[in-house]
């Protein structure tokens, strides 16, 4: 699949940030804590009844509101064993 928003990712596929369109204080701070292109992502759970999503960034877990994870763009990680 070519690109989609954190938000719409499927839980446990792993993903690679390709770009954070937010301006201001929230996209700046969502890039130091490391939503940076090439930085792998993976949404772990959704919250019911449109609550925050629980992601991981590289080795740091967090919660996001849906509306700011529509902010930040991912594309679909090649498999390990294809990586080289």
């Amino acid at each position: 699949m070519a690109g989609q928003t954190l938000d719409s990712i499927l839980p446990g596929e792993a993903h690679q940030v390709t770009r954070v369109v937010l301006a201001g204080v929230l996209g700046d701070r969502l890039v130091e804590l490391g939503f940076t292109p090439g930085a792998p992502v993976q949404l772990l759970r959704r919250a019911p009844f449109g609550g925050p999503l629980q992601v991981q960034v590289r080795d740091f877990v967090l919660s996001l509101r849906r509306a700011d994870a529509q902010a930040i763009h991912t594309t679909l990680a090649a498999p390990a064993d294809q990586a080289a």
